[in-house]
């Protein structure tokens, strides 16, 4: 879990497949970013995929890492595709925003490193899904053309 934060770390909107950078830079909302990740997510990696859900005031992010699931390497996959959500909902909400909880499907502790850096975050391992939640407000913005 530790090397797919810290992988997860370098990764940001400008390393993105250069169509869905496009499509992610061009939408006007953090909302519509997101949305435009999942759309066009298969340009990145076809073993993806990405859907939101609202749940009262938040919105959360379900991440499937399609065969990764029993991998010893589902943790490095898992925070790969957290990290660039992350970005994505810091281009249009700032770059202290935090999410409220991120779910693992992997097992393994998360590091004294990978807590620092999200404060208050709920972080949970070994859920059914990887999800990124957040409140409302996170989404609703213009967002940044920069990235």
């Amino acid at each position: 879990m530790e090397l797919g934060f810290l992988a997860g770390r370098a990764a940001s909107l400008s390393t993105l497949h250069p169509d869905l950078h496009r499509a992610v830079i061009r939408a006007p909302t953090g909302l519509s970013r997101i949305e435009a990740l999942s759309n066009h997510v298969h340009r990145e990696n076809g073993a993806v995929k990405i859907d939101i859900r609202r749940e009262g005031a938040d919105r959360r992010v379900i991440c499937e890492v399609l065969g990764f699931q029993n991998s010893p390497f589902v943790g490095f996959a898992e925070w790969k595709v957290i990290a660039g959500i992350i970005d994505i909902v810091r281009s249009a909400a700032g770059t202290v925003r935090r999410p409220v909880e991120i779910t693992f499907v992997s097992r393994g502790r998360p590091s004294e490193a990978t807590l620092e850096a999200y404060g208050n975050t709920r972080i949970l391992t070994g859920q059914a899904c990887v999800r990124y939640s957040s409140r409302w407000p996170t989404w609703r913005g213009p967002a940044s053309t920069a990235g």
